[in-house]
Order: structure tokens, then C-alpha cells, then sequence
């Protein structure tokens, strides 16, 4: 009990006997809240700041959002033109550079594989600490990223069967098979956005499916006469590439989105670069057990520096180009770009005499290429246009909430009939000991 009252007794009393508080509020208002009462111009002063701070707030925002539109733009055309045209000859080069070491000589599929993820693994992290501080890198430990375990795996067994699969057939006739990703991409966004595609990209699909068969099916009925080698095995391991590619597309966009999510500048930047570095991380494991599996009596059998140059550094080369081209460029001019990756490595194999040189097949990759240009420039120019209603819609918006503003300033606050406020004393202790 003692103990008890003097806790009671240390703590400091909110109603002291020997203040008197003035029963009636007499202090002089200012004219705009003249005829209000104390409390109603409180509550008036109050709601007038919070109104004001929340202007202020609304025109930050909209400014805010106008300078990402223009950071976004900050890079050069030069650049950006350099970047696109880079993006189809790195994509041709790692499906073309397997095929053309493959004609020279047996050797591993799986081991440049292993090399080349072990040199962008080492590469990403180094850019990493470098550009972004070892506090950014610390974060890598985080169990969210273990997120990305299963997309890298799927990455990785994407290339795994890119290679096993451009030793049993063209490049030129992968790629055309590797379009059918857009089919699956389409599917898995109409699954999440519970909403079917519109009708020029219904087109442009159809078209996409058309082409895919019948290239395959002229492919298949050359096998037959025996002017070209391939087996519908081969074929069937394209298609599950392409599933995996979409499959592994679709969550790196996924993830992206989810932990950039309010981030901007550096700090995305170096969120989506430890993305990058998970991803492949966990590619390797795909690599390094196929190279096990299969190849790991003779794994360096036949390798050499050529072999090297042909089928590590395009994969070196194509991943971070793709990645910077979809960061900069944006993925539908990325996509569009490697729609070229088709007639590029078709020319590829006329010049190293690997093909002969058909303008029928000719004719038809570029067909392929213009219907997907075609649909990748007309949404631009929906965004554009979507984009350039927003910028209205912000400039509109910003000169009514200073309208606003100006006028919330400048109002009076009038009401009849000022009456007196009594300050009684509370019946419980609610911090303040009176309430008006």
C-alpha cells in the first residue's frame, strides 16, 4: 500500500489546486472568425490548414509525377536507337553462335552455359556494390528473395533447352517457333486480368500460331525428303521453351512490379539490379546439373576459344542488353526489336553457308516481323496518346487546385451570432482537464 501511494504520489498531477483557468474565453479573434464561436473557429482554422496542407500535398504529387515521365525520357535517341539494334543481333548471336559451333565440332552444350551465368553473376554483383554501396548489397540476404527461386530455375532450364535444341534444328526456325511466347504471355495476362485480348492482338496472335505451323509443318515435310534435318522432337522441346520463356517473363515482370513498388531513381535501380542478380543465382543450378547429368565425363571436350567466343559471350552479351533495353526503351519496343531476330539469323546462316538461300522463307520471316511491328507500334501509340491525356488531365488538375487554393485564402468565415464558450472542468481526466 505504500509502496502503491507513492507511486501515486510521483506522478504529476494534470489538475493543480492553485491555478485558476478563466471561465470564459475573452481573447480577441481574428476578423475572418469574428462571428464564429471559439470552438467553430478552431475547428474552421483547423479545417483551413489541413485543406491548404493537402493542396500542398496534391501539387507535390502532381509535379512529382510530371518529372518521372520526363526522367524517364532523360536518354538520349542515339542511345536508345544503339540499345534497340543491339538487342536482335545478341538474341540471333546465342541461338546462331551453338549452331555454328556445333558444325565445327562435338563439344558441351551445358558448359558454356555454367560459364556464362558464373560471369554474370560475378558481373551484376560487382555493378551492384559498386554503383549502388554495400548497404544496397546487404539486402540480397533477404528471405524475399528467395521469391525468385523458382522463376530462375525456369530461366535457367529456358536456355538449357535453347541449346539442346538449336543442335537439332536451324536458329532461324527456333526463333519462329520461340514467337509462340506472345501466345502463352497473352494467356497468362488474360488469366490475371480476368479479361480476354482485344481484337488486334487476337490478329496479331492468330497470325504469330499461322506462321509457327506453317514453318514447322514445311520443316517436318524437308525432314521427309531429306533436304533438311529435323525431328518432331526437336520441335516439341521448342515449344516448351517458348512455355518456359513466357513462364519466366512473366514473373520477372511480376517481381519487378511487386518490389519497386513505390520505389524511384537509385533506389530502383538497385532493386531491380539485386533481382537480376537472384534470378541468376538461381539459374545456375538448372546449368550445373545438365552439365553433370550429361556431360560431365568429357566436359571440356572440344572446347576452345572459338567455341568460347561463339557460344559464352552472346548469352554474356544478350542478358543485361535485354535487361537495360526493357529498363530504358521500354518492353513493347524491346519486343519489337527482337522480332528481328528471325530474318537476322536467317541471314546468319545463308552467309556461313548452313542454309541455302530461300525467298519464299525470306519473304515469310519478314511478314512475321512487319504483322508484329505493326502491333507493337500501334500500342505505342495508344500509350502515347493515353500519356499525352494525362499530362492534360495533370496540367488541368493543377490549375484548379491553385484556383482553390487562391480562394480558400482569401474567403471570410461568417457565421451569426457569437456566443460565449464556458470552460467546465471534465468529469474524467482525459490528458487536457477541460473540454470546451
Amino acid at each position: 500500500m505504500a509502496s502503491g501511494s507513492a507511486c501515486q504520489d510521483e506522478r504529476p498531477s494534470r489538475q493543480p489546486s492553485d491555478i485558476s483557468l478563466p471561465s470564459r474565453l475573452d481573447a480577441r479573434l481574428p476578423r475572418q472568425f469574428s462571428n464564429l464561436s471559439a470552438a467553430e473557429a478552431i475547428r474552421a482554422s483547423y479545417n483551413s490548414i489541413l485543406s491548404a496542407v493537402r493542396m500542398s500535398h496534391l501539387l507535390s504529387a502532381i509535379e512529382s509525377a510530371k518529372a518521372e515521365k520526363v526522367g524517364a525520357a532523360a536518354f538520349s535517341a542515339p542511345w536508345k536507337a544503339l540499345l534497340l539494334l543491339t538487342v536482335p543481333v545478341s538474341g540471333a548471336l546465342t541461338g546462331f553462335g551453338v549452331q555454328l559451333a556445333t558444325s565445327r565440332g562435338s563439344f558441351s552444350l551445358y558448359l558454356p552455359l555454367v560459364l556464362a551465368g558464373l560471369i554474370l553473376l560475378f558481373g551484376l554483383a560487382a555493378r551492384l556494390l559498386w554503383f549502388h554501396g554495400f548497404e544496397e548489397f546487404r539486402q540480397l540476404s533477404s528471405r524475399r528473395y528467395l521469391c525468385c527461386f523458382l522463376p530462375g530455375l525456369i530461366g535457367g532450364a529456358k536456355y538449357s533447352l535453347q541449346n539442346l535444341t538449336v543442335s537439332m534444328m536451324s536458329s532461324s526456325l527456333f526463333f519462329i517457333i520461340m514467337r509462340t511466347t506472345l501466345i502463352w504471355v497473352a494467356v497468362f495476362e488474360a488469366l490475371m486480368l480476368r479479361r480476354l485480348p482485344d481484337k488486334l492482338q487476337a490478329v496479331t496472335l492468330l497470325a504469330v500460331l499461322l506462321s509457327c505451323i506453317s514453318s514447322t509443318v514445311q520443316a517436318l515435310e524437308e525432314a521427309e525428303d531429306g533436304t533438311m534435318t529435323v525431328s518432331a522432337l526437336a520441335v516439341l522441346l521448342a515449344a516448351a521453351c517458348a512455355l518456359a520463356d513466357a513462364v519466366f517473363d512473366t514473373c520477372t515482370d511480376l517481381l519487378g512490379r511487386k518490389f519497386s513498388a513505390g520505389l524511384s531513381g537509385k533506389e530502383k535501380g538497385a532493386e531491380l539490379c539485386r533481382i537480376m542478380v537472384a534470378l541468376q543465382f538461381f539459374r545456375l543450378p538448372p546449368y550445373a546439373c545438365m552439365l553433370v547429368w550429361f556431360d560431365w565425363d568429357d566436359a571440356f571436350g572440344g572446347f576452345d576459344v572459338t567455341t568460347f567466343a561463339l557460344t559464352v559471350l552472346p548469352v554474356v552479351l544478350k542478358i543485361p542488353v535485354f535487361q537495360a533495353s526493357v529498363f530504358m526503351v521500354g518492353a513493347v519496343k524491346t519486343s519489337m526489336a527482337v522480332s528481328f531476330e528471325i530474318g537476322l539469323s536467317y541471314l546468319l546462316e545463308v552467309v556461313f553457308s548452313l542454309a541455302d538461300f530461300v525467298m519464299s522463307k525470306m519473304l515469310a520471316m519478314a511478314t512475321l516481323a512487319c504483322v508484329l511491328m505493326m502491333s507493337a507500334l500501334h500500342h505505342i501509340r495508344l500509350r502515347e496518346e493515353v500519356a499525352r491525356q494525362q499530362d492534360v488531365a495533370l496540367d488541368e488538375l493543377k490549375v484548379q487546385v491553385r484556383a482553390s487554393a487562391r480562394s480558400l485564402s482569401h474567403q471570410p468565415l461568417r457565421k451569426p451570432g457569437m456566443q460565449p464558450v464556458v470552460m467546465q472542468p471534465v468529469s474524467q481526466d482525459d490528458g487536457a482537464g477541460f473540454s470546451v
